[in-house]
C-alpha cells in the first residue's frame, strides 16, 4: 500500500500503513525524523499510522524526510518519488505568489457577483 503524503510549507503529513498499530515502530520513525536538520516536532499516531512533521521550510526539505523513511523501510519505493507531486514538495512558494493567487481569486469572485447582480437588475 502506498503512503498518503500531504505537505504545506512547514507541515508534512505522511500516513504510513506499516506504522498502524505499532507504537514502537512509530517511536523509531519519530527518532529518525527528529534527528534531521530543520525538524521542529514529530507526532506519530499509531492508531492511524499518521506521522505529522512540523519543520522549518527554510532548512528542512520534505523529500529528504520521505527518502529517509523509505531508506529505513517504512514504506516501499513508489512512483511518487519522481512524480510532479513529490518533486513539488521541494519547491518553495514565495509570499508574493500566494498574494497574487489570493488577489486573483478575490477579484474573480467580486466580478462574478457583480455580473450576477447586473443580470438580476436587468431582469
Amino acid at each position: 500500500m502506498k503512503p498518503y503524503i500531504h505537505n504545506v510549507p512547514g507541515r508534512l503529513r505522511v500516513k504510513i500503513p506499516g506504522l498502524k498499530g505499532d507504537p514502537e515502530r512509530g517511536r523509531q520513525a519519530a527518532v529518525l525524523i527528529e534527528a534531521m536538520d530543520g525538524v521542529d516536532t514529530v507526532t506519530v499516531t499509531p492508531l492511524t499510522g499518521s506521522v505529522i512533521v512540523h519543520y522549518d521550510p527554510e532548512t528542512a526539505i520534505p523529500s529528504r524526510i520521505l527518502d529517509a523513511l523509505e531508506a529505513n523501510g517504512y514504506f516501499e519505493p513508489t512512483e511518487q518519488k519522481t512524480s510532479p507531486v513529490r518533486s513539488a514538495l521541494d519547491q518553495k512558494v514565495s509570499p508574493e505568489v500566494v498574494f497574487k493567487k489570493v488577489l486573483q481569486w478575490v477579484v474573480e469572485k467580486a466580478l462574478e457577483r457583480s455580473g450576477q447582480a447586473l443580470l438580476a437588475a436587468l431582469i
